[in-house]
């Protein structure tokens, strides 16, 4: 989380500081942890599925957008058709998507920072990995191999 907020990909907030007329989402989210990582050994996972107090979950509010993705029996013909094959993989891609002003409501955190004593609100500046419509921003920016 202090990897957000020193990057500014996130900031602190006060209730004081929002519209009480306008709606929220809290996302909620969790770390997970790989001991044998060299590169990230903690990541947070963010959960726009899970149900709020309404009885929906942020996901359930977005477009989704067409299926963008392949089936996995072409792509693994495909990726056997060749000699040589290469993947790759856009450090912290979702990262980069800005999100509007008016939309960051949608995307609170709350943040312990000391366990049981120090709740802070956190508020995404950039686009969280756990929204289902992401990979929709995607396909008219990234090249696409056949």
């Amino acid at each position: 989380m202090y990897d957000y907020l020193d990057s500014g990909h996130m900031n602190r907030f006060k209730t004081s500081e929002t519209d009480a007329t306008s709606s929220t989402y809290y996302i909620s989210h969790h770390a997970v942890i790989k001991p044998g990582s060299t590169t990230t050994r903690v990541r947070v996972v963010y959960d726009a599925s899970a149900i709020s107090t309404n009885g929906k979950s942020l996901n359930d509010q977005l477009y989704p957008g067409p299926k963008l993705q392949q089936d996995l029996p072409g792509i693994i013909i495909r990726f056997r058709l060749h000699k040589v094959v290469f993947t790759t993989d856009i450090k912290q891609m979702f990262r980069q998507i800005v999100v509007t002003s008016d939309h960051r409501s949608y995307q609170r955190l709350l943040f312990w920072f000391k366990p049981l004593i120090q709740c802070k609100l956190l508020r995404s500046q950039l686009s969280l990995l756990a929204n289902v419509h992401q990979s929709f921003f995607f396909k008219d920016i990234t090249p696409t191999g056949n």
